[in-house]
Protein backbone atom coordinates (compact mmCIF):
# COMPACT_ATOMS: atom_id res chain seq x y z
CA UNK A 1 0.00 0.00 0.00
CA UNK A 2 2.77 2.62 0.51
CA UNK A 3 4.74 1.87 -2.48
CA UNK A 4 1.04 1.81 -4.44
CA UNK A 5 0.43 5.65 -2.78
CA UNK A 6 4.48 7.00 -3.65
CA UNK A 7 4.15 5.62 -7.23
CA UNK A 8 0.72 7.85 -7.03
CA UNK A 9 2.48 10.53 -5.85
CA UNK A 10 5.63 10.45 -7.75
CA UNK A 11 3.55 10.00 -10.86
CA UNK A 12 1.03 13.47 -10.14
CA UNK A 13 4.59 15.40 -9.36
CA UNK A 14 6.07 14.58 -12.77
CA UNK A 15 3.06 15.05 -14.98
CA UNK A 16 1.31 17.80 -13.07
CA UNK A 17 3.25 20.48 -15.19
CA UNK A 18 1.33 21.18 -18.29
CA UNK A 19 4.63 23.01 -20.00
CA UNK A 20 7.81 20.76 -18.38
CA UNK A 21 9.03 19.52 -21.69
CA UNK A 22 11.03 22.90 -22.05
CA UNK A 23 11.99 23.31 -18.27
CA UNK A 24 15.46 21.38 -18.55
CA UNK A 25 16.55 22.50 -21.83
CA UNK A 26 20.18 23.89 -22.65
CA UNK A 27 19.96 26.78 -24.47
CA UNK A 28 22.63 29.27 -26.01
CA UNK A 29 22.76 32.97 -26.77
CA UNK A 30 23.57 35.13 -29.17
CA UNK A 31 26.06 38.83 -29.81
CA UNK A 32 25.31 40.59 -33.31
CA UNK A 33 27.47 43.33 -33.66
CA UNK A 34 26.68 45.79 -37.23
CA UNK A 35 29.15 48.53 -38.00
CA UNK A 36 27.93 50.95 -40.68
CA UNK A 37 29.83 53.32 -42.52
CA UNK A 38 30.69 55.83 -44.16
CA UNK A 39 27.67 57.73 -41.84
CA UNK A 40 28.63 60.82 -43.95
CA UNK A 41 29.82 62.16 -47.07
CA UNK A 42 33.15 63.04 -45.69
CA UNK A 43 35.04 61.56 -43.04
CA UNK A 44 35.82 62.14 -40.26
CA UNK A 45 31.86 62.23 -39.26
CA UNK A 46 30.60 65.61 -37.04
CA UNK A 47 27.90 63.36 -35.52
CA UNK A 48 27.26 63.21 -31.91
CA UNK A 49 27.13 60.08 -30.10
CA UNK A 50 23.01 60.16 -30.02
CA UNK A 51 23.09 61.25 -33.70
CA UNK A 52 24.92 57.85 -34.73
CA UNK A 53 22.60 56.11 -32.11
CA UNK A 54 18.94 57.17 -33.73
CA UNK A 55 20.77 56.28 -37.04
CA UNK A 56 21.32 52.78 -36.09
CA UNK A 57 17.76 52.64 -34.01
CA UNK A 58 15.95 52.69 -37.51
CA UNK A 59 17.09 49.34 -38.00
CA UNK A 60 15.25 46.41 -36.75
CA UNK A 61 17.43 43.00 -36.55
CA UNK A 62 15.04 40.01 -37.42
CA UNK A 63 15.68 37.01 -36.34
CA UNK A 64 13.74 33.91 -38.09
CA UNK A 65 13.86 30.11 -37.71
CA UNK A 66 15.74 29.32 -40.86
CA UNK A 67 13.23 26.19 -42.00
CA UNK A 68 9.71 27.96 -41.95
CA UNK A 69 10.84 31.79 -42.45
CA UNK A 70 8.84 32.92 -39.11
CA UNK A 71 10.13 35.60 -37.61
CA UNK A 72 10.91 35.21 -33.56
CA UNK A 73 12.40 38.25 -32.38
CA UNK A 74 12.67 41.53 -33.53
CA UNK A 75 14.65 44.14 -31.91
CA UNK A 76 16.33 47.59 -32.46
CA UNK A 77 19.75 47.86 -32.89
CA UNK A 78 21.44 49.56 -29.76
CA UNK A 79 24.47 51.92 -30.33
CA UNK A 80 27.16 50.78 -27.68
CA UNK A 81 29.69 53.42 -28.77
CA UNK A 82 31.33 51.37 -31.58
CA UNK A 83 28.74 49.10 -33.55
CA UNK A 84 24.76 48.73 -33.16
CA UNK A 85 24.74 45.48 -31.04
CA UNK A 86 22.19 43.17 -30.11
CA UNK A 87 22.38 40.24 -27.56
CA UNK A 88 19.68 37.57 -26.95
CA UNK A 89 20.36 34.98 -24.12
CA UNK A 90 17.99 31.37 -24.40
CA UNK A 91 17.76 30.82 -27.79
CA UNK A 92 17.16 27.30 -28.10
CA UNK A 93 19.34 25.40 -30.30
CA UNK A 94 19.02 25.51 -34.35
CA UNK A 95 19.29 27.59 -37.41
CA UNK A 96 18.24 31.27 -36.81
CA UNK A 97 18.39 33.63 -40.61
CA UNK A 98 19.46 37.63 -39.15
CA UNK A 99 17.70 40.24 -41.87
CA UNK A 100 17.76 44.08 -41.21
CA UNK A 101 14.32 45.79 -41.44
CA UNK A 102 13.87 47.66 -43.29
CA UNK A 103 15.58 46.15 -46.77
CA UNK A 104 17.60 48.70 -48.75
CA UNK A 105 19.18 48.10 -51.70
CA UNK A 106 22.52 47.40 -49.28
CA UNK A 107 21.05 45.47 -46.45
CA UNK A 108 20.09 43.03 -49.88
CA UNK A 109 23.95 42.27 -50.55
CA UNK A 110 24.49 41.44 -46.88
CA UNK A 111 21.21 39.65 -45.48
CA UNK A 112 20.04 37.08 -44.90
CA UNK A 113 23.07 35.45 -42.76
CA UNK A 114 22.23 32.65 -40.70
CA UNK A 115 23.71 32.27 -37.02
CA UNK A 116 23.63 28.32 -35.56
CA UNK A 117 23.04 28.54 -31.95
CA UNK A 118 24.64 25.54 -29.84
CA UNK A 119 23.54 24.15 -26.77
CA UNK A 120 25.73 26.42 -23.64
CA UNK A 121 27.59 28.43 -26.57
CA UNK A 122 27.54 31.98 -27.58
CA UNK A 123 27.83 32.41 -31.17
CA UNK A 124 28.72 36.30 -32.43
CA UNK A 125 28.36 37.92 -35.88
CA UNK A 126 30.10 40.86 -37.05
CA UNK A 127 28.87 42.56 -40.14
CA UNK A 128 30.43 45.71 -41.40
CA UNK A 129 28.16 47.43 -44.21
CA UNK A 130 28.78 49.77 -46.60
CA UNK A 131 26.06 52.43 -46.53
CA UNK A 132 26.81 53.89 -50.05
CA UNK A 133 27.81 57.33 -48.62
CA UNK A 134 30.00 59.51 -50.63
Amino acid sequence: MRYLFASILAFILLFSCKNNENIYLPTGSLDFYLILSPLCPVEPCKQTAEEIAKIYANYTVVISDSSTSEALIQMPLKYDGKSGKISIKDLKPATYAITLAPPSFFTRKVFPIYAIIEKNKNTVINISLDTGIR
